[in-house]
């Protein structure tokens, strides 16, 4: 199998839980054989711990509106031909979507939700899942307040699918929008990398 360029972005790298896992995973992924880079700021908790497992890191500014962030990782997309753009903060998703189509060879789109809500904008509930190839649930909790808004019925994701599960430790829920995610062998390998990668 030919390995994946996948670039991680992440614009807090403060150290919490989320932030774990995604340095966690990259240098997972890492490890497969797989060609992952970590997009972040500088001298964060998170962003050294990264460097320090020797996890490829790329620097970005994140400034106002976090537009240095969106030309900067757009720029680097290009030059380095990433396939997979994975994001896991809700305030870095439309800062992804915008860098991938900024870049200029709309590399595959991954976000993952980590918050058992969904996502707070109405713009972000009607549309974010038409903009991405694939929306990640942590557990099957946080895929079911997705789908049915247990935790705050106003914003439930109408019309979302469970495509993929994964069984077992901490389970990943693949969940897609009305659009079909076909996409590459290269992409469904990714996917299943990661729930691989959520276990070790």
């Amino acid at each position: 199998m030919r390995p994946i360029s996948v670039l991680h972005l992440n614009s807090m790298l403060t150290g919490g839980g989320t932030d774990d896992r995604s340095v966690r995973i990259a240098h997972a992924l890492s490890k497969l054989g797989h060609k992952i880079w970590l997009a972040g700021p500088v001298g964060r908790e998170s962003s050294e711990i990264a460097q320090q497992l020797g996890v490829s890191f790329h620097p970005v500014p994140v400034g106002p509106l976090k537009i240095p962030l969106i030309f900067s990782t757009a720029r680097f997309i290009r030059s380095q031909r990433i396939q997979i753009i994975h994001a896991r903060h809700g305030r870095d998703y439309w800062p992804a979507i915008l860098t991938a189509r900024l870049s200029g060879i709309r590399p595959k789109i991954v976000l993952s939700r980590h918050l058992a809500k969904s996502p707070g904008s109405w713009a972000s509930r009607r549309y974010l899942l038409g903009q991405c190839d694939a929306l990640v649930a942590v557990s099957h909790f946080v895929a079911k307040v997705l789908r049915e808004g247990d935790s705050d019925p106003e914003s439930c994701g109408e019309g979302l699918s469970l495509t993929h599960g994964f069984g077992s430790g901490n389970d990943f829920t693949f969940l897609r929008a009305a659009a079909s995610v076909q996409g590459t062998r290269q992409f469904g390998v990714f996917l299943f990398h990661c729930a691989i990668c959520c276990v070790m």
